[in-house]
C-alpha cells in the first residue's frame, strides 16, 4: 500500500502504515507524538508549519519511504446527513444528490466539497444515502499542511468512516454503535454491515471530564488529567470524588448514546448489538461498566486487532483503540 495514514487530533498526531496480508492487514508502522495544534480549522500558517514538522519527524522516525498521505477530518468539522430516496437509477441519483445536498448542508454548496455513499436499499427499492460535506477552506488547510511537509495528500476521510473500517471490518454482520471519546468531542456512529449509516458529534469528551475535575476538586490541569487517567469512574478510589466529577460528563455521553439508539431503532426497527468505545478516554477505569449500566447495552473497548495483525506489538501499545482512526485510514483503498 503506497501511502501512509495521518490522524491529526487535538492532543496527538498519529501515523500508521499497513501492508496487505492474508485475512488481516499487517502492521508496518505505528507512531504518535503530541500535536502542536488544537484545531486544524483554526490554525494559522505558523501552527500548520509546526504540525508539518511533527508529521515529517514521525515519518522519518518510522522509516516510511512514501510521500503519499491519507488524512482524517474530525466529525465535528463536517456535515453528515442520512437521507431516504425513492427507487431510482444511478444517473437519477446523481441529480437527486445535488438537490438534496443544497437542502441539508448548512453552507452554500459552492463553499463545500461533498460526497455520498449508498449505505442500504429498503424493501420498497428506495435508497438510504449518507451525504458528507466539508468546507473547502478546511480542505485547503489540509493541502497547505502537507505541502509544507513535502508530502502529497491523496485522500481525506472522516474519522468515523476510518475507525469503522478498522473496528467493525467490512464483513461484520452485527450492527454496532461506535463511540470515539476524544479530547474535544465524542463522535457517535451507527455501523451496519461494516458501513456507517448515521453519525453525529457532541462536545462532551475527555477535556470536559478534566475541566469537571479541576472545578470540583480544585485541581490544576495536570493533576486533574492524572486523576482522570488513574481513577476514572472507580467508586472505590478517592472516596468516589473523582468518579462523581467525571460521571457528570459521562452521564451526558450516555444520554446521547441512548438518543442515538432510539433514533436508529425508530427508523429501522433493528437492534444494536453493542457499543464499542475507542479514543483517548475510552479506557478510563470503569467507564465502560458505567455506560453499560446507563444505556442497558453491552459496552466494550473496540478491538483494532480484529482487522490488523499487530506482529506481536499489541501488548506494548498503551490503549490501542486510540489508533483506530489511523489504522482505518491505512486500510483505505485509494
Amino acid at each position: 500500500m503506497n501511502f501512509f495514514a495521518v490522524d491529526i487530533g487535538s492532543v496527538n498526531i498519529k501515523i500508521a502504515r499497513l501492508a496487505k496480508g492474508g485475512s488481516k492487514y499487517e502492521l508496518e508502522s505505528l507512531a504518535m507524538a503530541p500535536s502542536p495544534i488544537k484545531s486544524l480549522a483554526n490554525a494559522n500558517d505558523q501552527a500548520l508549519a509546526n504540525a508539518a514538522k511533527v508529521i515529517l519527524q514521525l515519518k522519518q522516525d518510522s522509516r516510511i519511504p512514501t510521500k503519499s498521505v491519507v488524512a482524517s477530518i474530525p466529525e465535528s468539522d463536517v456535515f453528515a446527513r442520512l437521507i431516504n430516496l425513492p427507487k431510482m437509477t444511478m444517473n437519477e441519483l446523481e441529480t437527486a444528490i445535488t438537490w438534496e445536498a443544497e437542502q441539508y448542508i448548512p453552507l452554500p454548496i459552492v463553499d463545500v466539497n461533498y460526497s455520498y455513499t449508498v449505505v442500504g436499499e429498503r424493501p420498497d427499492g428506495g435508497l438510504d444515502v449518507l451525504i458528507v460535506a466539508a468546507p473547502i477552506r478546511l480542505i485547503e488547510k489540509y493541502e497547505t499542511l502537507f505541502t509544507m511537509a513535502g508530502l502529497e495528500l491523496v485522500a481525506i476521510e472522516t474519522e468515523l468512516l476510518a475507525a469503522a473500517r478498522c473496528v467493525a471490518g467490512a464483513n461484520n454482520t452485527q450492527t454496532i454503535l461506535l463511540v470515539d471519546i476524544g479530547a474535544r468531542s465524542s463522535d457517535l456512529a451507527i455501523v451496519q454491515m461494516g458501513k456507517v449509516v448515521f453519525s453525529r458529534s457532541i462536545s462532551m469528551a475527555g477535556a470536559a471530564m478534566t475541566r469537571s475535575l479541576m472545578t470540583g476538586l480544585q485541581l490544576n490541569e495536570d493533576q486533574a488529567e492524572s486523576f482522570k487517567r488513574s481513577f476514572g469512574l472507580d467508586q472505590r478510589q478517592m472516596e468516589g470524588q473523582v468518579a462523581m466529577a467525571i460521571g457528570q460528563v459521562a452521564q451526558t455521553i450516555a444520554v446521547e448514546i441512548s438518543k442515538t439508539i432510539t433514533y436508529y431503532s425508530s427508523r429501522t426497527q433493528a437492534p444494536i448489538n453493542s457499543v464499542q468505545l475507542i479514543g483517548g478516554s475510552a479506557v478510563l477505569p470503569e467507564l465502560a461498566v458505567y455506560l453499560a449500566g446507563l444505556v442497558n447495552l453491552e459496552v466494550q473497548i473496540g478491538n483494532v486487532w480484529n482487522t490488523v495483525d499487530d506482529r506481536g506489538r499489541g501488548s506494548q501499545i498503551d490503549n490501542p483503540s486510540q489508533y483506530a482512526v489511523a489504522l482505518g485510514l491505512a486500510m483505505k483503498e485509494v
